[in-house]
């Protein structure tokens, strides 16, 4: 089984990327603080939520799935805090693969990874997803995420 972790410098997604990949608890496991970044934890507190409401949003493989209201709005706070959509609406692909460099770093343990090159790669394949919807949008894009580091790991 394949468990994405994200380290604290990281600012996407749960991903969605990151998302949100990134707060979480998962099969009654307590998902570590020290995992979370500060965009998520200033989400949880604004939101006035606990982080272990969040493993309802999140499968086993770190997968978004069922995110009802506070979900959304979790996701909102997030991939706003983190920059990841630029004023005109499109990813801002320089936060995104800043802080999927950082992810990779934390979840890709093989010897001389050119993890730049990986997130850019990795980029490139989910920027193929699209909805209208932002949140939407994250959601797949994270899937989307987690479906390529399966097939590295």
């Amino acid at each position: 089984m394949l468990l994405v972790t994200v380290p604290p410098e990281m600012k996407t997604t749960s991903l969605c990327f990151v998302l949100l990949l990134c707060i979480v608890q998962v099969l009654s496991v307590e998902f570590p603080d020290e995992l979370m970044d500060n965009a998520a934890h200033e989400c949880l507190k604004e939101h006035n939520v606990d982080k272990e409401v969040l493993s309802k949003y999140l499968d086993d493989k770190f997968r978004m799935h069922d995110l009802d209201e506070m979900g959304n709005k979790l996701m909102k706070c997030t991939f706003e805090k983190r920059k990841y959509y630029s004023p005109d609406g499109g990813l801002n692909k320089e936060e995104i693969i800043k802080d999927l460099v950082k992810l990779l770093k934390f979840v890709v343990k093989k010897e001389g990874t050119d993890y730049e090159a990986l997130a850019e790669k990795f980029y490139e394949k989910c920027d193929e997803v699209k909805d209208a919807d932002q949140v939407e949008h994250m959601k797949k894009w994270n899937n989307c995420l987690v479906t390529e580091i399966e097939k590295i790991n």
